[in-house]
């Protein structure tokens, strides 16, 4: 689910002047201050505004709370109709709502009631902050979840396909681990230093590298946070391996994890036993690890 005009619903933190020009409400109102009374998109403070303001709802309308682990990851204790006890969960990243619960229609409605909800939004998720969502049926009959990354994986490659072709730069091996070989060792690069521009271009796709990881691509774990280490001053050959990850994501861009309670199925087994395997290669020294 996803609200529309959501700054709006909130007053600022603070209290923000402007000098009023022509086109705001005629010349006659021209040069005149007035006082900015909602949380307009484009302040800085908007955003934190807006989440004070949502999560006071939350707690007060909803009656739910901040987990520990999450403060936008909110819980509250239901029942079923069974009378068996479980937890219904509300997933809030600005103006997208994702709902976990055994009667989620009770709760959007509770929001429609405050927010204006956009149209077509509620719905089964699909895609949430860049992860694909699915759902699959066991041998047991039970339905189950599956999580990939694979519209985010497609669209970044595509993106940096783009500025290769454009700077002239292919690979010609078939990329069968992400960096160019398994014997590179980025502490021992001694390529030249990144100028200004591509060291602005290293941290961009260090950020989309990391988001897939969250996605849970774990076979690119180890080389993101290898190369992590270099974002302050990075190497013309820490780049070339940065952008032969991607190279290597474009040949392998279909992942899937799955999500079922019911783990003594052989699928899922080895579905795990990859990903451990994928967990492994990340054994890094304590200081060597990405915040």
């Amino acid at each position: 689910m996803t609200l529309v005009k959501t700054y709006l619903h909130a007053l600022p933190r603070e209290r923000v002047h402007v000098t009023i020009g022509p086109e705001l409400f005629g010349p006659s109102f021209e040069g005149q201050t007035a006082v900015i009374y909602k949380a307009l998109y484009g302040l800085k403070s908007s955003g934190a505004a807006w989440c004070h303001h949502f999560a006071q709802f939350i707690r007060t309308h909803l009656h739910y709370k901040a987990t520990t682990a999450d403060p936008d990851v909110y819980m509250k204790k239901l029942y079923k109709a069974d009378g068996s006890k479980y937890y219904s969960y509300l997933l809030v990243y600005v103006d997208d709502i994702l709902v976990i619960s055994e009667e989620p229609q009770t709760i959007l409605s509770e929001i429609q009631q405050s927010f204006i909800i956009k149209n077509d939004s509620i719905k089964f998720p699909d895609v949430y902050l860049g992860m694909d969502i699915k759902t699959r049926t066991n041998d047991l009959g039970q339905p189950y979840f599956i999580t990939g990354s694979n519209t985010y994986t497609k669209r970044a490659v595509q993106s940096i396909k783009d500025k290769m072709a454009k700077d002239s730069i292919s690979f010609n091996t078939k990329p069968s681990q992400p960096f160019s070989h398994t014997s590179y060792r980025a502490e021992l690069d001694t390529s030249s230093l990144c100028d200004a521009t591509s060291s602005i271009y290293y941290m961009q796709l260090i950020g989309i590298l990391r988001w897939l990881c969250e996605l849970g691509r774990v076979d690119i774990l180890y080389e993101t946070s290898i190369l992590s280490r270099y974002c302050v001053q990075p190497r013309t050959g820490h780049l070339h391996q940065l952008l032969h990850v991607f190279y290597y994501l474009d040949k392998h861009d279909s992942s899937w994890l799955p999500i079922d309670p019911c783990s003594r199925m052989g699928w899922l087994k080895g579905a795990l036993r990859r990903i451990t395997e994928g967990y492994k290669r990340c054994l890094l020294p304590a200081e060597s690890l990405v915040g």
